[in-house]
Protein backbone atom coordinates (compact mmCIF):
# COMPACT_ATOMS: atom_id res chain seq x y z
CA UNK A 1 0.00 0.00 0.00
CA UNK A 2 1.71 3.57 -0.73
CA UNK A 3 3.03 5.31 1.44
CA UNK A 4 0.62 8.46 -0.06
CA UNK A 5 -2.49 6.85 0.43
CA UNK A 6 -1.73 6.18 4.03
CA UNK A 7 -1.08 9.49 4.75
CA UNK A 8 -4.69 10.50 3.37
CA UNK A 9 -6.71 7.82 5.26
CA UNK A 10 -4.27 9.58 8.57
CA UNK A 11 -5.66 13.28 7.56
CA UNK A 12 -9.04 11.73 6.70
CA UNK A 13 -9.69 10.54 10.10
CA UNK A 14 -8.12 13.71 12.04
CA UNK A 15 -10.36 16.12 10.40
CA UNK A 16 -13.16 14.10 9.61
CA UNK A 17 -16.34 16.62 9.09
CA UNK A 18 -18.53 15.33 11.89
CA UNK A 19 -16.15 16.52 14.69
CA UNK A 20 -14.48 13.13 14.46
CA UNK A 21 -10.66 13.00 16.33
CA UNK A 22 -8.31 10.43 16.00
CA UNK A 23 -7.22 9.38 19.28
CA UNK A 24 -5.14 7.14 18.53
CA UNK A 25 -7.38 4.21 19.99
CA UNK A 26 -9.17 1.95 17.37
CA UNK A 27 -12.81 2.57 16.72
CA UNK A 28 -12.92 5.65 19.40
CA UNK A 29 -15.45 8.84 17.98
CA UNK A 30 -15.84 11.33 19.91
CA UNK A 31 -18.51 14.25 19.32
CA UNK A 32 -17.39 17.73 19.17
CA UNK A 33 -13.66 17.61 20.03
CA UNK A 34 -11.24 20.26 19.50
CA UNK A 35 -8.72 20.16 16.54
CA UNK A 36 -5.71 22.71 16.39
CA UNK A 37 -4.19 22.78 12.69
CA UNK A 38 -0.59 23.28 12.34
CA UNK A 39 0.14 26.78 11.20
CA UNK A 40 -0.06 26.97 7.36
CA UNK A 41 3.62 25.97 5.40
CA UNK A 42 4.74 26.94 2.63
CA UNK A 43 4.14 25.63 -0.82
CA UNK A 44 6.94 23.50 -2.18
CA UNK A 45 7.19 21.07 -5.16
CA UNK A 46 6.92 18.40 -2.98
CA UNK A 47 3.96 19.48 -2.16
CA UNK A 48 2.31 19.91 -5.10
CA UNK A 49 3.08 16.89 -6.59
CA UNK A 50 1.48 15.16 -3.46
CA UNK A 51 -1.69 17.13 -4.07
CA UNK A 52 -2.05 16.13 -7.82
CA UNK A 53 -1.64 12.54 -6.59
CA UNK A 54 -4.03 12.58 -3.94
CA UNK A 55 -6.24 13.88 -6.57
CA UNK A 56 -5.70 10.85 -9.00
CA UNK A 57 -6.61 8.55 -6.12
CA UNK A 58 -9.48 10.64 -5.25
CA UNK A 59 -11.08 10.37 -8.92
CA UNK A 60 -9.96 6.79 -9.05
CA UNK A 61 -12.61 6.14 -6.34
CA UNK A 62 -15.23 8.37 -7.68
CA UNK A 63 -15.05 6.38 -10.67
CA UNK A 64 -15.80 3.44 -8.90
CA UNK A 65 -18.91 4.34 -7.29
CA UNK A 66 -20.22 6.35 -10.41
CA UNK A 67 -19.92 2.85 -11.96
CA UNK A 68 -22.03 1.77 -9.17
CA UNK A 69 -24.40 5.10 -9.34
CA UNK A 70 -24.80 4.24 -13.49
CA UNK A 71 -26.41 0.81 -12.60
CA UNK A 72 -28.70 3.05 -9.83
CA UNK A 73 -28.66 0.16 -7.49
CA UNK A 74 -28.03 0.75 -3.71
CA UNK A 75 -25.00 -1.23 -3.35
CA UNK A 76 -25.40 -4.44 -1.87
CA UNK A 77 -22.18 -4.42 -1.65
CA UNK A 78 -21.90 -4.56 2.27
CA UNK A 79 -24.42 -6.27 4.12
CA UNK A 80 -25.86 -6.24 7.82
CA UNK A 81 -28.89 -8.78 7.32
CA UNK A 82 -26.44 -12.30 7.06
CA UNK A 83 -24.54 -11.37 10.34
CA UNK A 84 -27.67 -10.70 12.31
CA UNK A 85 -28.41 -14.58 11.56
CA UNK A 86 -25.25 -15.36 13.25
CA UNK A 87 -25.09 -12.92 16.31
CA UNK A 88 -27.82 -13.99 18.73
CA UNK A 89 -26.28 -17.31 19.27
CA UNK A 90 -22.42 -16.44 18.99
CA UNK A 91 -20.83 -18.35 21.25
CA UNK A 92 -18.36 -15.58 22.78
CA UNK A 93 -19.90 -14.98 25.85
CA UNK A 94 -22.98 -12.62 24.60
CA UNK A 95 -25.61 -12.03 27.33
CA UNK A 96 -29.23 -11.38 26.65
CA UNK A 97 -27.84 -7.60 27.32
CA UNK A 98 -25.65 -7.72 24.64
CA UNK A 99 -28.40 -9.23 21.81
CA UNK A 100 -30.43 -5.93 22.62
CA UNK A 101 -27.82 -3.69 21.93
CA UNK A 102 -26.95 -6.01 18.90
CA UNK A 103 -30.34 -5.60 17.31
CA UNK A 104 -30.59 -1.89 18.49
CA UNK A 105 -27.54 -1.15 16.80
CA UNK A 106 -28.71 -3.30 13.62
CA UNK A 107 -32.39 -0.83 13.43
CA UNK A 108 -29.77 2.12 13.75
CA UNK A 109 -27.89 0.67 11.07
CA UNK A 110 -30.58 0.30 8.61
CA UNK A 111 -32.17 3.77 9.50
CA UNK A 112 -28.72 5.54 8.58
CA UNK A 113 -28.49 6.88 12.40
CA UNK A 114 -25.00 6.02 11.86
CA UNK A 115 -23.58 7.86 15.01
CA UNK A 116 -26.29 5.93 16.92
CA UNK A 117 -25.48 2.61 15.69
CA UNK A 118 -21.55 3.29 16.07
CA UNK A 119 -21.67 4.01 19.61
CA UNK A 120 -24.24 0.87 20.41
CA UNK A 121 -21.74 -1.51 18.57
CA UNK A 122 -18.53 -0.25 20.37
CA UNK A 123 -20.50 -1.02 23.63
CA UNK A 124 -21.33 -4.34 22.31
CA UNK A 125 -17.24 -5.20 21.62
CA UNK A 126 -16.63 -4.00 25.30
CA UNK A 127 -19.19 -6.82 26.51
CA UNK A 128 -17.55 -9.16 24.23
CA UNK A 129 -14.18 -8.16 22.43
CA UNK A 130 -13.66 -11.22 20.39
CA UNK A 131 -16.76 -10.78 18.41
CA UNK A 132 -16.08 -11.15 14.88
CA UNK A 133 -19.72 -10.37 13.97
CA UNK A 134 -19.39 -6.90 15.71
CA UNK A 135 -15.76 -5.92 14.01
CA UNK A 136 -17.41 -6.76 11.07
CA UNK A 137 -20.62 -4.18 11.94
CA UNK A 138 -17.92 -1.88 13.03
CA UNK A 139 -16.12 -1.82 9.89
CA UNK A 140 -19.31 -1.32 8.11
CA UNK A 141 -20.05 2.01 10.04
CA UNK A 142 -16.81 3.14 9.29
CA UNK A 143 -17.06 2.27 5.54
CA UNK A 144 -20.22 4.31 5.89
CA UNK A 145 -18.70 6.99 7.64
CA UNK A 146 -15.75 7.22 5.27
CA UNK A 147 -13.45 6.43 7.64
CA UNK A 148 -11.15 3.58 5.55
CA UNK A 149 -8.30 2.69 8.05
CA UNK A 150 -10.88 2.31 10.83
CA UNK A 151 -13.10 0.29 8.34
CA UNK A 152 -9.70 -1.89 7.64
CA UNK A 153 -8.80 -2.21 11.00
CA UNK A 154 -12.20 -3.69 11.96
CA UNK A 155 -12.79 -5.67 8.95
CA UNK A 156 -9.14 -7.38 8.95
CA UNK A 157 -10.06 -8.09 12.80
CA UNK A 158 -13.12 -9.93 12.47
CA UNK A 159 -11.06 -12.27 9.91
CA UNK A 160 -8.77 -13.33 12.14
CA UNK A 161 -11.57 -14.26 14.48
CA UNK A 162 -13.94 -15.96 11.97
CA UNK A 163 -11.57 -16.93 8.33
CA UNK A 164 -15.44 -19.04 7.62
CA UNK A 165 -17.26 -15.45 7.42
CA UNK A 166 -17.94 -14.98 4.18
CA UNK A 167 -19.50 -11.33 4.65
CA UNK A 168 -16.46 -10.28 6.01
CA UNK A 169 -14.27 -11.35 3.26
CA UNK A 170 -16.88 -9.37 1.08
CA UNK A 171 -16.88 -6.39 3.18
CA UNK A 172 -13.10 -6.05 3.22
CA UNK A 173 -12.81 -7.12 -0.15
CA UNK A 174 -15.63 -3.89 -1.49
CA UNK A 175 -13.37 -1.68 0.71
CA UNK A 176 -10.01 -2.91 -1.33
CA UNK A 177 -11.92 -2.14 -4.17
CA UNK A 178 -12.85 1.27 -3.31
CA UNK A 179 -9.21 2.08 -2.49
CA UNK A 180 -8.29 1.07 -5.92
CA UNK A 181 -6.23 -2.02 -4.41
CA UNK A 182 -7.49 -4.29 -7.39
CA UNK A 183 -5.72 -7.72 -6.40
CA UNK A 184 -6.52 -7.13 -3.00
CA UNK A 185 -9.86 -6.71 -3.94
CA UNK A 186 -10.41 -9.71 -6.03
CA UNK A 187 -8.89 -12.09 -3.57
CA UNK A 188 -10.55 -11.12 -0.80
CA UNK A 189 -14.12 -11.35 -2.94
CA UNK A 190 -13.36 -14.49 -4.51
CA UNK A 191 -12.46 -16.06 -0.77
CA UNK A 192 -16.10 -15.02 -0.11
CA UNK A 193 -17.44 -16.67 -2.88
CA UNK A 194 -15.53 -19.93 -2.02
CA UNK A 195 -16.93 -19.68 1.12
CA UNK A 196 -20.82 -19.34 0.68
CA UNK A 197 -21.05 -19.75 -3.32
CA UNK A 198 -25.30 -19.02 -2.68
CA UNK A 199 -23.67 -15.24 -1.44
CA UNK A 200 -24.76 -12.73 -3.74
CA UNK A 201 -23.23 -9.60 -2.78
CA UNK A 202 -19.53 -10.56 -3.91
CA UNK A 203 -20.37 -11.48 -7.42
CA UNK A 204 -21.55 -7.81 -7.93
CA UNK A 205 -18.78 -6.65 -6.53
CA UNK A 206 -16.42 -8.65 -8.52
CA UNK A 207 -18.56 -7.14 -11.35
CA UNK A 208 -17.47 -3.76 -11.02
CA UNK A 209 -14.40 -4.13 -9.97
CA UNK A 210 -13.98 -5.89 -13.53
CA UNK A 211 -15.70 -3.89 -15.18
CA UNK A 212 -13.77 -0.78 -13.73
CA UNK A 213 -10.64 -2.49 -15.02
CA UNK A 214 -12.23 -2.55 -18.47
CA UNK A 215 -12.65 -6.75 -17.84
CA UNK A 216 -15.82 -6.61 -19.54
CA UNK A 217 -16.03 -10.45 -20.13
CA UNK A 218 -15.66 -11.08 -16.13
CA UNK A 219 -18.25 -8.35 -15.50
CA UNK A 220 -20.95 -9.59 -17.28
CA UNK A 221 -20.29 -12.98 -15.98
CA UNK A 222 -20.54 -12.02 -12.62
CA UNK A 223 -23.77 -9.29 -12.96
CA UNK A 224 -24.92 -12.93 -14.37
CA UNK A 225 -24.19 -15.02 -11.18
CA UNK A 226 -25.49 -11.87 -9.43
CA UNK A 227 -28.90 -12.37 -10.82
CA UNK A 228 -29.22 -16.23 -10.77
CA UNK A 229 -28.31 -15.65 -6.78
CA UNK A 230 -30.87 -13.19 -6.08
CA UNK A 231 -33.58 -14.09 -4.14
CA UNK A 232 -35.94 -12.52 -6.17
CA UNK A 233 -35.24 -12.36 -9.58
CA UNK A 234 -38.32 -9.48 -10.02
CA UNK A 235 -37.04 -7.34 -7.87
CA UNK A 236 -36.13 -3.45 -8.71
CA UNK A 237 -32.29 -4.39 -8.08
CA UNK A 238 -32.81 -7.63 -10.63
CA UNK A 239 -34.31 -5.19 -13.01
CA UNK A 240 -31.55 -2.65 -13.29
CA UNK A 241 -28.72 -4.93 -13.28
CA UNK A 242 -30.25 -7.03 -16.41
CA UNK A 243 -30.60 -3.48 -18.10
CA UNK A 244 -27.30 -3.14 -17.21
CA UNK A 245 -26.09 -6.14 -18.07
CA UNK A 246 -28.12 -5.35 -21.68
CA UNK A 247 -25.52 -2.35 -22.42
CA UNK A 248 -22.88 -3.97 -21.42
CA UNK A 249 -23.18 -6.68 -23.58
CA UNK A 250 -24.71 -5.47 -26.12
CA UNK A 251 -27.76 -7.53 -26.39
Amino acid sequence: MSVILKALRAQKENVQGSGSVNTGKEGLFLGKGGFVQSPPKKINKRTLILALLLVVVGSATLLLRQRIQKIGLPSPAVSIEALAVKTPTAPTGETPALSQIMEEAKKSYEQGNWDVSLSLWQKGLEQSPNNASIHNNLGLIFLKKEIYSSAEKHFSRSLELDQSCAECFNNLGYLKSLLGEAKEAETYLKKSVQLNPQYADPHFNLAVLYEKNDNLGGAAQSFQNFLVLQKDPNSKISFKVQQHLRELTGK
